[in-house]
């Protein structure tokens, strides 16, 4: 905490800075240019990502089961859904993820165990308050009541058209900032594909269903992608 406004050293605690990604040399792995959509704010080196099945930009890769909920890959609601909802109420933060004609996906932990539901296509994504904005979806919720706050029900853009509707297909070479709110504009980036050995603890939001997806092989504290 400052002592006031004379020159000053505040000391606190320290960090080396982003975590060393590749084990293997960079330069020989196969690495590809790729666009990141908006409205995800700051993503470190080493994130799985996943493909927007409508405009294939580039979204965080969303981890399966209860690993899901309260990750940067999904917007968590603000207000409990009604049984036959089609909307729901997320931070306005997350607004620029939410496009219309993209398919929204609304999630919920009930009891430890997770349930997904296919929204269909979004309608619209507004503005509601100066901290809030309402998603639109196509297809209403068939007479759930469980998707409350309470059961950490949240929604995230498809990235995958089957089921659990996300699939990890690349990993952030760097990092960037796509943006958030009303403003927010994604990025341009480069994305490792294969051909490298990682190191899995610099991997985020890295499961076991994301190494089937990638048909990659853990091996002591690295991973390989073939």
């Amino acid at each position: 905490m400052s002592e006031g406004n004379t020159p000053q050293v505040i000391r606190s605690g320290e960090t080396p800075g982003s975590k060393r990604l590749f084990h293997s040399e960079r330069s020989i792995a196969l690495i590809k240019d790729k666009t990141i959509d908006a409205g995800y704010g700051y993503l470190t080196a080493g994130t799985v990502m996943a493909v927007n099945t409508t405009t294939s930009g580039l979204i965080p890769y969303v981890p399966t089961g209860l690993a899901a909920y309260g990750t940067f890959a999904v917007a968590p609601a603000l207000s409990d859904l009604a049984s036959t909802a089609t909307t729901i109420v997320v931070p306005l933060a997350t607004i620029a993820r939410f496009k219309a004609g993209d398919n929204l996906i609304l999630v919920r932990n009930n009891g430890g165990a997770q349930a997904l539901h296919d929204g269909g296509a979004i309608v619209s994504a507004v503005k509601t308050t100066d901290y809030s904005a309402t998603i639109t979806f196509t297809t209403a919720l068939d007479t759930d009541a469980n998707f409350t706050v309470a059961n950490f029900a949240s929604c995230f853009v498809e990235g995958d058209a089957s089921t659990p509707f996300t699939k990890a297909v690349y990993i952030l070479d760097k990092d960037c900032n796509t943006g958030e709110g009303e403003a927010a504009l994604g990025a341009n980036v480069s994305v490792v594909i294969s051909n490298a050995i990682l190191y899995t603890t610099s991997l985020v939001n890295w499961d076991a269903a994301a190494v089937t997806d990638m048909s990659a092989v853990t091996d002591g504290q690295h991973t390989i992608l073939k």
